[in-house]
C-alpha cells in the first residue's frame, strides 16, 4: 500500500504543478500533497489506499488519458470516496465545464488565475475551507 497524503493533486501541466507546489509550500502544506499526472493515476492511487483517505482531491479538467470529468465521476461513484471534497482547479472558465463539474459532484470549481499572487490566494482559500488546519 502506498503512503497516504492529505491532498491528492491531478495535474498534467508541469508549470501548474510547480505553481501548486510553491503555493502549498507557502502554506506549509507541500509535504501533504500526492501528485498524479492524470486521472488514471488518481484512480490507481485512491484504489490502493486503505481506510485512511485523503482530506482533499484537486483535479484539473483537461488531462490526457483520463480527464477530470471522468475521474470526478469515478470518485463520486465510490461510496468510500464520495464524501471527500473534490475541488476542480481548471483554466476553463466556460459555464458548461463549471455546470458539468458541479453536477457530477465537485465541491468547488476554481478558475486558475494567471497571476501567482492570485493563484496563491485561491489555493489558500480552498485549503482553508476544505482541509482542517491540523493536517
Amino acid at each position: 500500500m502506498l503512503e497516504n497524503r492529505s491532498i491528492v493533486l491531478a495535474e498534467d501541466n508541469e508549470n501548474d504543478l510547480l505553481l501548486m507546489r510553491m503555493a502549498l509550500r507557502k502554506l506549509g502544506k507541500e509535504e501533504a500533497m500526492f501528485w498524479c499526472a492524470d486521472g488514471e493515476n488518481v484512480m490507481s492511487y485512491l484504489s490502493s489506499l486503505g481506510d485512511d483517505l485523503p482530506k482533499l482531491i484537486i483535479l484539473d479538467l483537461k488531462m490526457l488519458h483520463t480527464d477530470g470529468f471522468e475521474t470526478l465521476r469515478w470518485i463520486k461513484n465510490k461510496p468510500r470516496l464520495a464524501t471527500v471534497p473534490v475541488v476542480i482547479l481548471s483554466s476553463s472558465s466556460m459555464p458548461l465545464d463549471l455546470n458539468l463539474a458541479l453536477s457530477l459532484g465537485a465541491t468547488d470549481y476554481v478558475v486558475k488565475p494567471h497571476d501567482f499572487t492570485q493563484f496563491c490566494e485561491r489555493v489558500n482559500d480552498f485549503i482553508a475551507r476544505y482541509l482542517p488546519s491540523n493536517h
